[in-house]
């Protein structure tokens, strides 16, 4: 067995056992994500800061709004990273109020589709009764989306520790 095939099976072994524990503690799971994308805020963010500073003469309006969102990028970043539960939240009880607010926005506008076609008209009033349920779903229980990134994320891992095992066990000489 060659020593790229051992790599693929260790990687593939590890990602098995991340996806297990993905499935076994979705808070954390959670946590590490959002403070890992609160890393990368920040530091895009800084990076956006500093190009303003390149550019600031050269493109009056893309020069103020890569500042402007370089400033929201750093402290949503910071958020993230210093009140972890509280951002993910905060982001959970927008979604959930833009579904319902969707939703509600929808059911004034569906008339119209009544006439031009039932099967449009049912199908749209199913999907925004939905959409509305969803939304009052999270929020009333954000854990609920925390459980299904969660559930997502080690769906992914262990599809791809599996696939990364697979092919490190394949000998592909004859290949």
């Amino acid at each position: 067995m060659s020593r790229r095939n051992i790599i693929y099976i260790v990687g593939g072994l590890i990602m098995i056992v991340a996806s297990i524990f993905a499935f076994v503690n979705p808070l954390a799971t959670v946590t590490t994500l959002a403070m890992v994308i609160g890393a990368v805020s920040v530091v895009r963010g800084v990076m956006m800061i500093i190009a303003y500073w390149n550019l600031k003469e050269e493109f009056s309006f893309r020069s103020k709004f890569m500042l402007f969102f370089g400033i929201v990028l750093t402290l949503f970043g910071i958020l993230l990273l210093f009140k972890t539960e509280f951002a993910i939240n905060i982001l959970t009880y927008a979604v959930a109020i833009w579904f319902i607010v969707e939703a509600i926005q929808n059911f004034f506008s569906i008339g119209i589709y009544k006439k031009l076609s039932p099967a449009v008209y049912t199908t749209s009033l199913v999907m925004n009764i939905l959409l509305l349920l969803f939304g009052l779903l999270l929020l009333f229980n954000p854990f609920i989306t925390w459980i299904t990134v969660s559930v997502l994320i080690g769906l992914i891992l262990l599809i791809a520790g599996l696939n990364y095992f697979v092919y490190g066990i394949v000998n592909r000489d004859g290949i």
